[in-house]
């Protein structure tokens, strides 16, 4: 790179002339137009515009191999031509131009003057492009440590669902199917009454979820939080997919038996004119009616902020419960009451939908918690330097009771 402010003195007319009016008017000219033309057309020169100017710069060392003064002219050129434009957006002049636009020039050409002497300003920026943006060239990056990640959904519903473990692939237990109570006073010498228990037997199945990642050993060499990114997003696919399971799962192979199956629920139809709490407070009170109780809310966070924006009515700017009467806060806000049951929210429970329940009327059974194993034999991972990275867990879910749960649609 030349210094700043260099200054390079002619000596000789007859060099002058020579080198300047025959191959800087008529070759450099000629390029160096074609060349601004492209930048701002495109921000850039083509490739066949460079290579002439380096084809060009190289003849012209050749012609100047016995003057060192025309060599310092020539590397001037060469980069000038490749810096385009200045910081301000100013096109920067060649070497030939700065000498043909120059006062000393025009005198020398009249013969005022028999030698000139030009200072050449070399601008060095950090910037290039059209538009320009920092380069990097000087200047390194500051690069941040770790990745930040996408958005992960939250796995709330796995928090409130009692856990156990197996060691077998199939759960399996006796439901009560029927339960009539015909317990009542008798008389002496008379038939007592008879009740009625019916049982059958449920089975819920192992189910497998894995996902796998692909990467190179080189990336994780390279790259030290990459593997325990790679992890953290692996299991949280897994324990997603699980979760979106236990609610919407549809029970045939290799899916697991959800609590929105036909089966595992008692299905609750709204009245019409009722508002998603009126439906709340029935689908609570339903649950009482059949003797259980229940203890939780799943719903969506569309369906629950409408809700909270509920109004008295159409001309009054009052929130319907901003005294409390049915919505409450505990925790400074960060637990939900409807109707004294806290709310759980998930994006994984069908917008307009809800589910209220005695959430120890389920379980979850883990017949392997969350593995993440790394294998290097896996196709072609040893020709391609790969390593695949896989998450798995197997897990059953059972219902135990259809009673305390009640699914249906909070409007009409």
């Amino acid at each position: 790179m030349s210094k700043p402010n260099e200054d390079i003195k002619i000596e000789n007319p007859d060099q002058l002339v020579n080198a300047v009016k025959k191959v800087v008017l008529e070759k450099v000219a000629e390029v160096h137009k074609k060349y601004e033309d492209e930048v701002t057309a495109t921000g850039k020169a083509s490739k066949d515009t460079r290579e002439s100017l380096v084809k060009l710069t190289d003849e012209f060392a050749e012609m100047a191999d016995s003057n060192d003064s025309l060599k310092i002219e020539i590397n001037e050129l060469a980069q000038k031509l490749s810096e385009g434009f200045d910081a301000a957006g100013k096109k920067v002049k060649s070497i030939g131009r700065t000498i043909l636009d120059s006062d000393n020039f025009e005198q020398y050409q009249k013969g005022n003057i028999n030698k000139m002497t030009l200072s050449v300003k070399n601008t060095i920026l950090t910037e290039s492009g059209s538009p320009q943006d920092p380069d990097h060239n000087l200047v390194a990056e500051d690069r941040l440590a770790g990745i930040v990640p996408l958005a992960m959904r939250g796995l709330n519903v796995l928090d409130i669902i009692p856990l156990g473990t197996t060691t077998s692939d199939t759960i399996k237990y006796g439901k009560e199917s029927t339960f009539t109570n015909n317990a009542a006073e008798t008389a002496q010498g008379e038939q007592k009454p008879e009740s009625v228990i019916e049982y059958t037997s449920q089975e819920d199945f192992v189910r497998t979820i894995p996902t796998f990642i692909k990467v190179s050993k080189q990336a994780l060499d390279d790259a030290p939080m990459l593997e325990s990114s790679i992890n953290a997003r692996l299991a949280h696919m897994v324990k997603h997919r699980l979760q979106t399971q236990i609610i919407t799962g549809n029970g045939t192979s290799p899916n697991i038996s959800g609590l929105m199956t036909v089966g595992n629920h008692t299905a609750f139809t709204p009245a019409s004119g009722d508002l998603a709490t009126d439906s709340l407070n029935k689908a609570k009170y339903e649950i009482i009616g059949d003797d259980y109780e229940g203890n939780v809310i799943l719903m969506n966070p569309a369906d629950f902020g409408a809700i909270e924006r509920l109004k008295t009515n159409t001309t009054d700017n009052s929130y319907a419960f901003s005294g409390g009467s049915a919505l409450t806060y505990i925790n400074n806000g960060m637990q939900a009451l409807i109707w004294g049951l806290p709310v759980v929210l998930s994006n994984d429970v069908t917008a307009g939908k809800f589910i209220l329940m005695d959430r120890f009327a389920v379980q979850l059974f883990m017949r392997d918690s969350l593995k993440i194993e790394i294998f290097d034999q896996d196709e072609d991972n040893v020709q391609k330097n790969l390593l695949t990275i896989r998450a798995e867990l197997r897990a059953a879910f059972a219902v135990y009771a259809n009673g305390p749960i009640q699914y249906g649609s909070l409007l009409v």
